[in-house]
């Protein structure tokens, strides 16, 4: 091998190791851009190897993993009542094409490294920074409007609107201009509010609020039921008043057809035929001789009725056994 055919191995073998000294891996989870003394590369690094352009630059990665954070917030409302609630969110930084370079450009990294590596941008830093204001701001403003019991009945809706408020700005009236939000380098996925604490005088009117109607509910329950007994003897009530104006209606039927009756003396003849066979066939009976003469008029005729009578019923109106013949006396 000639002098000119050893140099040109000797470049190739320094070109390669050169090359490899170069070359960086970035862990999932991140991204990368590198940097040269003349400035920011166009191209973000995807998870994976680079070799890098020279061997003067230097590699800065952006965490883009997810996290979830709480923050512990406290809230004037506007019945100037103190709310206390739990904020936990769940972010990760903003992978949008465009925002990744302008993150790039004004975040410093905070964690460094040595060699290619020169640092990372973590998502904890760019949240203190750029999300948490947001999502506490976003959170105080959207609870403020709603009264302590409104809170606890509308929490899902709170949440959902301190979500869009995060994500579109603070919402405007009918016909306003909508301002432009300003881009922001966090990106919140999720929004949950929890933990609602009132003072102690708030809670016990919550308390004695909710008693009163347990108190209430069951003072209803009770006047329901009575209303519901009065109806029932109510209904009672009016079936047994059809019962005895129909008792009353059968006995004034059958008096007004015994007063019909009486009137006709074909049936007051039959009904002295009657009491005659009862008297025949009582053990109270007598013969009872009475003139002719009697008969034929209405004085006698009414007597010997009153006769018949007296002697079948008693003078009491009982039937009574004839009393056994008393013994001669002897002289």
């Amino acid at each position: 091998m000639n002098g000119r055919a050893k140099v040109a191995v000797m470049l190739l073998v320094l070109v390669t190791v050169a090359a490899g000294c170069h070359r960086v891996e970035i862990d999932p989870g991140h991204i990368g851009r590198e940097r040269s003394p003349s400035g920011w590369s166009k191209t973000i690094l995807k998870p994976g190897r680079h070799t890098l352009s020279s061997a003067r630059s230097k590699v800065v990665l952006l965490d883009v993993t997810e996290d979830i954070v709480q923050h512990d917030i406290e809230v004037l409302t506007t019945e100037k009542v103190n709310v206390k609630c739990t904020v936990e969110v769940r972010y990760s930084a903003n992978t949008d094409d465009k925002v990744i370079p302008v993150i790039f450009d004004k975040v410093q990294a905070d964690t460094l490294h040595r060699g290619l590596l020169h640092g990372t941008i973590s998502r904890q830093r760019l949240y203190q920074v750029y999300g948490q204001p947001e999502v506490v701001a976003a959170t105080k403003a959207t609870i403020r409007p709603y009264s302590f019991e409104e809170i606890l009945s509308a929490a899902m809706k709170i949440e959902v609107e301190a979500l869009k408020r995060i994500r579109e700005g603070d919402p405007v009236e009918e016909g306003e201009e909508v301002p432009k939000k300003p881009v922001s380098f966090v990106t919140i996925h999720s929004l949950r509010i929890t933990n609602f604490d009132w003072p102690d005088a708030i809670t016990k009117a919550m308390e004695a609020k909710k008693q009163r109607e347990i108190e209430k509910d069951a003072e209803k329950a009770r006047i329901e039921q009575k209303l519901i007994e009065a109806e029932g003897r109510r209904r009672v009530a009016e079936e047994d008043y059809k019962v005895d104006m129909l008792k009353a209606k059968a006995i004034a039927d059958r008096n007004k057809l015994i007063a019909e009756s009486l009137e006709s003396d074909r049936y007051l003849h039959f009904m002295r035929i009657k009491m005659m066979e009862q008297f025949a066939e009582s053990q109270n009976n007598a013969i009872i001789l009475v003139p002719y003469e009697s008969l034929k008029s209405d004085g006698g005729n009414e007597m010997l009725q009153t006769a018949f009578l007296q002697k079948m019923a008693g003078k009491d109106g009982q039937h009574k056994a004839p009393s056994p013949p008393k013994p001669p006396v002897k002289k």
